[in-house]
């Protein structure tokens, strides 16, 4: 007979002790413990379910895309299937795909050609964009439900979703249209991550003869930083890093995000987002772009044209 989820499932007690053994048994350290004499390696304290916990839903960039992401949701969460369903309707106004159909595609040795999404800007960038949303609508539907709200690079359109500020068809336009335009320079960029502070990152690439050719293009951690720019430079600076001890690699990406490469489809894609109408956030959204908690209402096309083009500011918005 197969146990119950009650009789596998731990019990939740009100006292809780953390122990930090080093050469010492466990045994000993429970028994002196239970005796109130615990030792200096024993953190003990007491639970309290009064304040929820507050959550922040932080919505990332490309990247974290694979082949076959969302297919078992699709067919075993209810809830996700009908977000994705629901983008998928929103989509069909501005593309001629399936969003359904691509996360529902086999191996991408089957598919091959423009089917593998993961390899198309047009494609996988909102791909991922539902993805993300359909997620949350998921972990929603399961009551966690986030306080705040923080995305980077294209994650910042879920993020506004979830927000309350961009209905689906505001996010059907935006995702559609910056896959589109960023798949024009497909193939004529880079970016690397360096193990560097971004001052650090900024100071280096000042120090070198390339500085024209590759932008710093945001902050991740306060040691992580991503630089943007024409690939050979971008090969020369992670060459230059590794020579030096310092940990480099190169995106897994053919383009320059947030740097000069966008500069020539700034307008272009502003011109095909201006109609969108962002509402009020209902709960807070913290802009990787300004570094400040936007109202909701003021993410207009002017702010995702910025959003593309300027440095992420992911690690300010995960510190504020």
């Amino acid at each position: 007979m197969c146990p119950t989820q009650a009789q596998c499932a731990r019990q939740f007690f009100e006292a809780r002790a953390v122990f930090f053994p080093k050469c010492v048994s466990i045994r000993r350290e429970l028994d002196a413990a239970l005796e109130n004499n615990p030792s200096t390696s024993v953190q003990s304290g007491l639970a309290t379910a009064a304040t929820p916990p507050k959550i922040v839903m932080v919505f990332p960039g490309q990247g974290a895309q694979w082949f076959g992401m969302g297919r078992d949701l699709l067919q075993q969460e209810p809830a996700f299937a009908t977000s994705i369903d629901r983008m998928d309707a929103a989509y069909r106004c501005h593309v001629d795909w399936s969003l359904r159909e691509r996360l529902e595609a086999g191996s991408a040795a089957e598919v091959g050609g423009d089917r593998d999404w993961t390899r198309k800007l047009d494609v996988l960038q909102p791909v991922l964009i539902a993805m993300e949303i359909a997620l949350a609508d998921l972990w929603g539907s399961w009551g966690i439900r986030p306080d705040r709200v923080i995305g980077q690079s294209l994650g910042e359109i879920a993020a506004a979703h979830i927000a309350g500020s961009l209905g689906l068809e505001d996010v059907a336009l935006l995702a559609c249209h910056r896959g589109r335009v960023v798949a024009q320079v497909s193939g004529q960029g880079a970016m690397a991550v360096v193990a560097l502070s971004l001052d650090a990152a900024s100071q280096s690439l000042a120090q070198t003869q390339i500085s024209g050719r590759v932008e710093i293009a945001g902050a991740n951690s306060p040691t992580t930083t991503i630089l943007s720019g024409d690939r050979e430079a971008i090969a020369e600076m992670v060459g230059d890093f590794e020579v030096r001890g310092i940990f480099a690699r190169r995106l897994d990406v053919d383009f320059a995000s947030h740097c000069f490469h966008m500069d020539p489809l700034k307008e272009a894609f502003r011109e095909a987002i201006e109609s969108m109408r962002p509402a009020p956030a209902r709960i807070p959204f913290d802009s990787t772009v300004d570094d400040a908690s936007k109202s909701g209402d003021d993410l207009d096309a002017a702010y995702w044209v910025r959003n593309l083009r300027q440095p992420v500011a992911l690690v300010r918005g995960l510190e504020r």
